[in-house]
This record gives C-alpha cells, sequence and structure tokens, in this order.
C-alpha cells in the first residue's frame, strides 16, 4: 500500500499519468511560444506598416507643401515684381532721379524694399516708405513666412534666392526670373526631405506705367502714362472719283446755300451738292476749309461753267458722303477722305508704338535713348514748342534729323497754316513732323516687303501725307 491509500499498482498507473501530463504542459507551452512569437512577429509587421503609412503620409505631405510653396511663389514673384517695378519707377519719376540700373533697383526693391540702400525719399513735403509701399510683398518677406510655415508642420525649410533677373520680353512687358533654391526636411527623425532648385518666371506689364523721360526732361510740365497706340493711324472712309488739294476739318452736312451761310465755316469740310453750290452759292461755299462732293463737278472745274470758281481743297463723286456723322473730323487727300483721329490721339494723348529705333522701359528709367529691339516710343504733342521730329527720344535729345510735316496733324491742318510759323495772334505755330530716317521695327512695315529697309514714315503708313514746301 502506498501513501494515502494508492497500492502499487495505482502507482504504476500514475506514473503514466505524470509522464503524459508533462507532455501535455511542454506541448502547451510550446504552442504558447508559438503564439507569443506569432503575435510578436505580427505586431512587429503591423509596426512597419505603420510606420510605412506614416512615412507615406509625411512624404505625401512634405511633397503637397512643396508644391504648395512653388505655386504661392510664382505668384508672389508677379505681385512683388509688379509692386516694385511701379514703385521702383514712381521713384524716378518723382524724385527726378534716373537709375544707373534699373533691372538691379526693381530686383532690390523686389527683395528689401530699398533702392540703392535708401528706404524712403520725400515728395511734396511728406516721405515715402518703400516698405509701406510694397506692403508686405518683399521676397525676404515672403521667405521668413514661408519658413515659419514649415515649423506649423515640423519641417526644417530653407528657401534661398539663388539669382535673379528682370528683362524685356517684349515691347510691353518685362521677364522677371528668380532662381530659387527649396530645402525641406522632416523634424520627426523619419530621415524624409527635399531639396530642388527651380526656375520662376513670370510677366510684368508696362503699360499704364508713368514714363519718366516726360517730367525729366519737361522738368515736371508733362507727364505721360504708357498706353497702347492704334494702327491704322490713318484710315479711308470714303473714296471719290477725284479731288484737290488737302485739308482738315469738321464735317457739315449742308443741303442748301441756306444752309452754307454759317459764320463759323471756316472750320469745317462742307458735304453738301457742289454743282448747285457752285452755281448759287460759290463766294460762300469758297469760304469753307474743304468740300466733299456728292455730285461730280468735272465739267465745272474744267472751265465749262463761267460760275464755277472752285478755290478750295474737295473731293467729289461721294453719292453716300452724308453716311459720315456729323460733326466727324476728317482729311480730305485728294479724291479721299481719311479718318486720322487716332493718329492726332496718340500725339495729343501721348499712346505708345513698339519700335526697335527707341529706347525700352528700362532704359528709359535710366536717362538713355539708346535703341532697343524691345523698344517703344510716342508722338510730342501740342506742348511741344520746337519744328523738329515729334518721336520723343529724338524730340528731347541734340539730335535733328531731316523731317516732314504730316499733312491733317497739329500745325497742318491746311496747307495755308503748314507753310506759317506765326498765327494771326502773332503767336508761333508748332507744326507735327516725323523724320525718314532709316529704322528697324518688327512689326510689318507699309509697302515695305524687307523691313530691314523701313523707315519711321514707311511704318506709319504717312508716305502719301508728308508735306514738304
Amino acid at each position: 500500500m502506498g501513501p494515502c491509500g494508492f497500492g502499487a499498482e495505482d502507482m504504476e498507473i500514475n506514473k503514466g499519468h505524470s509522464r503524459r501530463g508533462f507532455l501535455f504542459s511542454v506541448i502547451v507551452f510550446l504552442i504558447f511560444i508559438s503564439l507569443v512569437l506569432l503575435l510578436i512577429t505580427w505586431s512587429r509587421r503591423e509596426l512597419v506598416k505603420e510606420e510605412k503609412v506614416v512615412m507615406k503620409m509625411r512624404a505625401e505631405s512634405m511633397r503637397e507643401f512643396v508644391k504648395a510653396s512653388e505655386r504661392d511663389i510664382k505668384r508672389m514673384v508677379y505681385i512683388s515684381g509688379c509692386r516694385a517695378l511701379f514703385y521702383t519707377n514712381n521713384y524716378v519719376v518723382f524724385n527726378r532721379t534716373y537709375l544707373s540700373n534699373a533691372s538691379a533697383g526693381i530686383i532690390e526693391m523686389m527683395t528689401n524694399s530699398t533702392i540703392n540702400g535708401i528706404s524712403n525719399y520725400t515728395y511734396q513735403e511728406e516721405a515715402v516708405v518703400f516698405s509701406e509701399q510694397m506692403q508686405n510683398a518683399s521676397m525676404v518677406y515672403w521667405k521668413g513666412k514661408v519658413e515659419e510655415m514649415g515649423d506649423v508642420f515640423d519641417f526644417n525649410v530653407s528657401v534661398n534666392f539663388l539669382e535673379f533677373s528682370i528683362t524685356p520680353h517684349d515691347a510691353w512687358n518685362l521677364n522677371a526670373s528668380v532662381l530659387v533654391n527649396f530645402y525641406v526636411f522632416d523634424k520627426t527623425g523619419l530621415g524624409l526631405g527635399f531639396n530642388r532648385t527651380f526656375n520662376i518666371s513670370t510677366l510684368l506689364p508696362i503699360e499704364f506705367l508713368e514714363d519718366p523721360m516726360f517730367p525729366m526732361e519737361t522738368n515736371g510740365m508733362v507727364y505721360r502714362r504708357i498706353e497702347k497706340g492704334k494702327f491704322p493711324v490713318y484710315s479711308v472712309l470714303k473714296e471719290g472719283s477725284s479731288g484737290d488739294g488737302w485739308a482738315y476739318g469738321r464735317i457739315g452736312i449742308f443741303k442748301d446755300c441756306t444752309a452754307l451761310q454759317d459764320s463759323t465755316s471756316k472750320q469745317f469740310i462742307a458735304v453738301t451738292d457742289c454743282v448747285t453750290a457752285t452755281t448759287n452759292c460759290n463766294s460762300t461755299l469758297n469760304g469753307y476749309m474743304g468740300v466733299i462732293c456728292k455730285d461730280n463737278i468735272v465739267a465745272c472745274l474744267s472751265g465749262f461753267d463761267p460760275f464755277c470758281d472752285l478755290k478750295l481743297p474737295f473731293a467729289q463723286g461721294i453719292a453716300d458722303a452724308e453716311a459720315i456723322a456729323n460733326g466727324t473730323y476728317v482729311l480730305i487727300n485728294g479724291r479721299k477722305v481719311f479718318n486720322i483721329t487716332e493718329f492726332r490721339d496718340a500725339s495729343y494723348f501721348g499712346y505708345y508704338f513698339p519700335s526697335n529705333s527707341s529706347p525700352d522701359v528700362l532704359s528709359r528709367m535710366e536717362g538713355k535713348s539708346n535703341a532697343s529691339a524691345f523698344g517703344i516710343e510716342s508722338l510730342a504733342g501740342t506742348w511741344a514748342t520746337i519744328d523738329k521730329t515729334a518721336v520723343d527720344c529724338i524730340y528731347f535729345s541734340s539730335d535733328n534729323p531731316a523731317s516732314y510735316k504730316i499733312k491733317g496733324m497739329f500745325g497742318c491742318e491746311t496747307m495755308s497754316k503748314c507753310n506759317k510759323t506765326i498765327d494771326e495772334y502773332g503767336s508761333p505755330i508748332w507744326h507735327f513732323m516725323l523724320d525718314d530716317g532709316a529704322v528697324l521695327y518688327y512689326s510689318t512695315c507699309a509697302g515695305v516687303p524687307d523691313s530691314l529697309n523701313c523707315t519711321r514714315i514707311n511704318y506709319y503708313d504717312l508716305n502719301d501725307f508728308k508735306y514738304s514746301p
């Protein structure tokens, strides 16, 4: 009998059970260990997956941050460039100081809100502060803001402007170009980073800038904004069977001789039936600047009618002449009637035309009159006093090339006025003139197949309107 009442036989049986229990425990332990190891392995794999997801998300966030910054910097270059161009040009105009290097001046304003190290100037006894004008639109300010924004996302951001350039793109735009190095590194220890160098370019329009040449050269008497002129400068309204002479004036449509009795007749180009008028009221008709005949008076003018003695410029055989609106200003030149409002407005209001023989806007900010492939020119107006070519950069220079008076333009509304130097009140008459020197334009030159042989008269298509007594 064994302990606790177990016999030997029972002991043997229990020994067998004990061995089987031990094996079972080992098996359970091994299964448990396997499950633990499997769980650990799974956990590690999930952790790795999670880390990959996190890295992917951070990488995507970083990529989007870089893309957004690139988009923003292009917008910023445009805003900063436009403001810098405008206020740098204003500095030249209102401070009456040409720049030694206009491009460098604009770049300095873009980056630091200064010009030649100057942060302000005085105009009409008040301080003009560049930083206030730029309104936090400098590139340095933008760089600081982007780097601050990087901190919000736990990015270490560094922006470096490696190179700036401001150059003419065409007659009406400057090209602002910035070479940027953009460095972004993750602060969370994931080892992610971007290091890109790229170029940003944008166009800065020059239209509506003040042209520095005019206030500088007229001591502040004349100011002009850069606005585009229109072609053609002389356009045909009507064409008759024949005509003679030239005159510029306002259309007055008159039905009969009674209507022609007008004390202001010298201001008008009469539109009427000329056979009737020359027969019944010839002396009255001859008091006008010119006449557009709806009918044809060739026989009269050939001397077959003793009452006919037409002594004023005329264009005849224009049956629908009354279609020209009453009060319209026109030029009669031979048998054609022209609208020349565009060209007179270009001179009077100071509109600009592209010109390869005149300075571009950067040269104008530097006080230079050198020719540029992307130049612009405007024409002197009624404020002018010297009879020489009206092209601005030549008018203000000591050059005085041979020039022509232009029919219908200021001082040459009629042949009589064009030949005078003093008007009826004793005042000097200024005559609008254009030189006919060889110039180079990048637009089509009227009647000249080879633009290399173009002249200024060709360019404005005014060969039929030159007047040289």
